[in-house]
């Protein structure tokens, strides 16, 4: 497999853009981790990688598109999400009685 080729302005744009935006998601329990990460993405080391047949896609670009996905997947309610939280609409209309009654009332 070949690697990823990109030119040191897109190297430059890259660290310059993408890395502050980054940072606005990082937990403030994994700043330091953050930073370790930040120190290894500078155009210096990058460019070196680069020369030394790093993979930019399959390194970054792959995790970073997975990472993506598993943040939108958790934003999409699940089938058990919804089952949960009927189950404690039922829960709270078991424990009045008034709510119990009426509830019956709709279900002949």
């Amino acid at each position: 497999m070949l690697s990823q080729k990109i030119t040191e302005k897109d190297i430059e744009y890259i660290t310059n853009n993408l890395l502050p935006i980054f940072s606005k998601f990082i937990p403030s329990d994994k700043i330091d981790s953050f930073e370790q990460i930040k120190s290894l993405l500078s155009v210096e080391t990058l460019t070196i990688m680069q020369l030394l047949g790093f993979n930019y896609k399959r390194a970054i670009g792959e995790p970073l598109t997975l990472l993506l996905q598993k943040i939108i997947e958790s934003k999409i309610p699940t089938d058990s999400t919804m089952n949960n939280k009927l189950a404690l609409v039922l829960a709270n209309i078991a424990l009045d009685e008034k709510a119990t009654k009426r509830y019956y009332k709709l279900m002949k």
